[in-house]
């Protein structure tokens, strides 16, 4: 009788001498095992991509494509001097700047002394608030946008105001007080200021040595740049066309 093919191949394992058995053996385990570290690695490398996915935002998230915060960037740019700003700038952006000076002197108080002792005429009040021990100023040059209103143009009624009102409406309308050293330097920065002109330096005022409270006015009486001083008590009251120098904070 004819000798049949076997259909199963198991059928003919039986015929194939053990030690190849053995090695056959190995070598499909061998396979099974690379086909188990082969999908393990595809695996692992399609969680990790899920994982980057989820922890890299998407544009709109990502912190340089969102616009800057203003208070942030204002903070950014900001000198480290405490410079006045103000909880309305909106109403404050309505008042036109009407100069920007810097303030900042890197040789000190001293070279403010001979700077305005060589272009103007400084009175004996001025003098005092200078030599006062709140008087200070920055060394570092620092731009500020001055405007000037009198009490009557900010809206207050009457002949005369106090300072305090003043200061309040200024307040209002989104201003600040100035620093001690913007009269000085406004005094320097303002050499074409005209005749019979008197600014007064809205300001906190400054304790002299001898005990006044003042604060500096910047004028021309007709011969020549002036620094005076003036008594800047709260309670006392100025005529409501006298100007006022306030900070418009940027």
């Amino acid at each position: 009788m004819p000798r049949t093919l076997a259909l199963n191949p198991l059928s003919r394992w039986p015929a194939i001498p053990a030690a190849w058995r053995a090695g056959i053996a190995r070598n499909l385990l061998g396979v099974a095992v690379t086909i188990l570290v082969l999908c393990a690695i595809g695996l692992a490398d399609g969680r990790a991509d899920e994982v980057v996915e989820r922890a890299t935002p998407g544009q709109d998230e990502c912190g340089h494509d969102r616009p800057v915060d203003a208070s942030v960037a204002a903070i950014a740019a900001t000198h480290h001097r405490a410079l006045p700003t103000t909880r309305d700038e909106k109403r404050a952006e309505r008042v036109p700047v009407w100069k920007t000076i810097v303030l900042g002197v890197p040789d000190g108080i001293g070279a403010i002394r001979a700077a305005l002792g060589a272009h103007c005429r400084v009175g004996g009040l001025a003098r005092a608030i200078l030599d006062a021990p709140a008087f200070i100023t920055d060394r570092v040059p620092t731009p500020v946008d001055l405007v000037v209103l009198s009490a009557a143009e900010m809206g207050l009624e009457g002949e005369s105001v106090a300072r305090a009102a003043i200061d309040r409406q200024a307040a209002q309308l989104g201003l600040a007080l100035c620093p001690p050293d913007v009269g000085p330097q406004l005094r320097l920065q303002y050499p074409d200021q005209p005749a019979r002109e008197f600014l007064q330096i809205a300001m906190h005022p400054v304790v002299t040595r001898q005990g006044e409270q003042a604060a500096f006015i910047v004028g021309n009486g007709g011969d020549g740049l002036l620094l005076i001083g003036s008594d800047a008590r709260r309670e006392r009251p100025v005529p409501a066309r006298q100007r006022f120098v306030f900070i418009r904070p940027r």
